[in-house]
């Protein structure tokens, strides 16, 4: 027994020290994510001709216009840099060049596909063709340091990573670099949209650019209406350039040059202690689910973890931090998911449970889904995930580990009884031969199960099940009101869904009590998936999941108010099930 708490003992230490190892780190990124609070417009000298063309105005009025907007920078390429016409009237409106293609010659440089300039002609002389040389990656990044050039990155439009040259990866470059929103055509038909008035949603798609994915660089391109008519009115533009300087003011962004991230990686001895901490609280929920597991097995799969961290870090440095960042988003929500009901089933000898009472069993359990978020967010905090270069894997994987594993591990506590068999399970919740209406309670409580867990999980990530422009109008009018919208997972599903588990667990009503169990463990599994997304800001997560807390306990309250007025259950009704 003293062995067992020795190591016990242990194993929180290092969970303990870990932690510490990761609030520094998770300190270093929030330093290093205030110095990214300047939002830089741009617009290319093409688009701007072209909607001059359009318009029958002259460039030079759009940029002027633009320019008194909040428009920071033009995006030459090098034919267009080297034409003093061009780069005259660019200065003329107040603005700086930025380039797109070609070798850097010093400023901000656009990896831009759009534009095919990433290579140089040579003429021979005494002969009329021109050689094409693409630019290598070595040379361009060579260039790239040689003239302290920022290189500006393009968020694709699946928004999971950067646009590169063909046969270009980031391997080689340590300069610094910026993430950059470009308006490509699936996200030019936004003017007067369904439901909007001119660029208010515009508006409110750049403004989650910038909040909600860190972006630091706005490429705005020709607006375009539903029916796919250009928007030719320079007020248009600016007022949308306004319109956003508003709403970003609020959360302390402003107009200004382009910043750059600066190479940056984590220590490898903090890392190492983050990941030991990961595995340690591996090891106490393994010993917690399996307590007559040998201590020697556990201390064996210590001395494993110990090792499998080190090396894993030593010889494949991204796929360690992958993989500990995974099992950090699966764990915590499930140990989550046990304090939860653990701290529901300590209410038995109460007569009613206060919403106090509610909340000593929620804040427990949501705090170890915060401490979840805090390792990965260090684990993911080199400048790699912020500039969306690496990526958070598994997603949809762990919330559907952690959906499974609530549906086992909560229907043996709340519906197995110790010694009983499956057939004895079904028989008791059922209420015998005749009992059709727990029966018809159990498939209606089934097939809720599986469906949620479906809609759940297709609606985790994008494109999978499109949402009604009703609910988009709900989230814009949200960021619009709280600048950070919560996840309506959380506030309007999971921690109300907690007091109606508490009240079934005081009915006595297992089967609906282990329902409401799984759309709170829901809740759990979202607070830690919130912080698995590098390219926000670590406050940013932070600030959404406090709102989203703040919003459903208010309704937790209501509803707990509203259902404090039923009878009370007494002791009637069947017992919750004996647990092993």
């Amino acid at each position: 027994m003293r062995q067992t708490h020795w190591f016990q003992k242990l194993l929180l230490a290092v969970c303990l020290l870990g932690t510490l190892a990761a609030a520094w780190l998770c300190g270093l990124r929030v330093q290093l994510e205030q110095t990214q609070k300047t939002v830089s417009p741009v617009m290319s000298y093409e688009d701007l001709t072209e909607l001059a063309e359009r318009s029958g105005l002259p460039v030079g009025a759009w940029m002027d216009r633009l320019a008194r907007a909040g428009l920071q920078q033009v995006l030459l390429t090098p034919r267009e840099l080297a034409n003093p016409e061009v780069t005259a009237a660019v200065a003329a409106a107040g603005l700086d060049t930025a380039q797109v293609g070609g070798l850097p010659q010093g400023g901000d440089y656009f990896f831009a596909a759009r534009y095919d300039t990433m290579y140089q002609k040579h003429a021979t002389p005494g002969i009329v063709t021109t050689r094409i040389e693409y630019l290598s990656q070595e040379r361009l990044y060579a260039a790239l340091e040689e003239t302290g050039s920022n290189l500006i990155l393009v968020e694709n439009v699946m928004e999971i990573g950067s646009v590169l040259p063909a046969n270009y990866t980031m391997e080689g470059y340590h300069g610094s670099a910026g993430k950059c929103f470009w308006l490509a055509w699936p996200y030019r038909y936004h003017y007067n949209a369904p439901g909007y008035l001119g660029v208010e949603d515009n508006v409110n798609m750049f403004f989650r650019a910038v909040v909600d994915r860190g972006m630091t660089v706005l490429w705005l391109s020709p607006m375009l209406d539903p029916d796919g008519v250009t928007v030719t009115d320079p007020e248009e533009y600016a007022a949308l350039l306004d319109g956003l300087a508003q709403r970003i003011n609020r959360v302390g962004y402003r107009y200004g040059p382009a910043q750059g991230i600066p190479s940056y990686e984590p220590s490898w001895i903090l890392i190492f202690l983050c990941g030991l901490a990961v595995l340690a609280a591996a090891l106490l929920l393994l010993r917690f689910l399996f307590p007559k597991l040998p201590q020697k097995l556990l201390r064996l799969l210590a001395l494993l973890a110990l090792g499998e961290n080190a090396l894993g870090l030593l010889l494949l440095w991204d796929l360690q931090i992958s993989a500990l960042a995974l099992l950090a988003s699966i764990l915590f929500p499930c140990c989550a998911a046990v304090v939860f009901v653990r701290r529901l089933s300590g209410c038995d000898t109460e007569r009613r449970i206060s919403f106090p009472r509610l909340l000593s069993c929620l804040l427990p359990a949501l705090c170890l889904s915060l401490w979840g978020a805090v390792l990965i967010s260090a684990l993911a905090s080199s400048s790699g995930y912020l500039l969306v270069l690496k990526l958070f894997r598994g997603v949809k994987f762990s919330q559907a580990a952690v959906y499974l594993f609530s549906i086992c591990y909560l229907a043996v506590f709340l519906l197995h009884q110790k010694g009983a068999g499956l057939k004895e399970d079904l028989r008791r919740l059922t209420g015998g031969d005749k009992g059709r209406r727990n029966r018809r309670t159990l498939w209606l409580v089934l097939a809720s199960v599986v469906v949620i867990g479906l809609v759940y999980l297709l609606r985790t990530g994008d494109g999978m099940l499109a949402i009604s422009n009703l609910e988009l109008q709900a989230r814009n009018w949200l960021e619009y009101a709280l600048i950070y919208r919560p996840r309506t997972k959380e506030f309007l599903i999971a921690w109300p869904a907690s007091v109606l588990a508490c009240l079934f667990w005081r009915y006595r009503q297992p089967l609906l009590c282990w329902l409401f169990c799984l759309l709170t463990s829901i809740g759990f599994a979202s607070v830690t998936n919130t912080f698995c997304h590098s390219r926000s800001h670590f406050f940013t997560s932070l600030a959404r999941t406090a709102l989203g807390l703040t919003l459903g306990l208010i309704l937790t309250f209501l509803l707990h108010l509203l259902l404090s007025l039923l009878p009370d259950p007494g002791r009637k009704g069947r017992a919750p099930a004996e647990t092993g």
